[in-house]
């Protein structure tokens, strides 16, 4: 199935939604990395424990190497800069949604 606006839940944090990947079971979760309490890589972490198959995207102002590969050990299927143009963030869903982990290109770094 193609992209499509089904379902969004947006929560200035994890903590305001009492086990939202467990009741919600989302095939993708976007997530900001920078985020107050948690940052986004515990955010993915706690996801991913409550819905393996969640498959989270990160979405950053910038992050570096240290972050990202946080990111990544925590489970993050993908890490897109806010920078981004929408249609990069519609081909990036349906990557992560096939399998891939998809990474920022160096020429997309800020």
């Amino acid at each position: 199935p193609d992209v499509k606006d089904n379902y969004t839940y947006p929560a200035p944090s994890l903590n305001a939604v009492p086990d939202p990947a467990a009741n919600l079971r989302p095939d993708i979760a976007i997530v900001d990395f920078a985020m107050p309490k948690m940052d986004g890589a515990e955010t993915t972490r706690r996801i991913r424990s409550e819905s393996p198959d969640t498959r989270v995207i990160l979405l950053t102002t910038y992050s570096s190497p240290d972050d990202i590969s946080r990111a990544l050990k925590a489970g993050a299927a993908g890490v897109l800069f806010k920078t981004a143009a929408n249609d990069t963030l519609t081909d990036m869903i349906r990557r992560v949604t096939a399998g891939e982990t998809v990474l920022p290109q160096e020429k997309e770094v800020p």
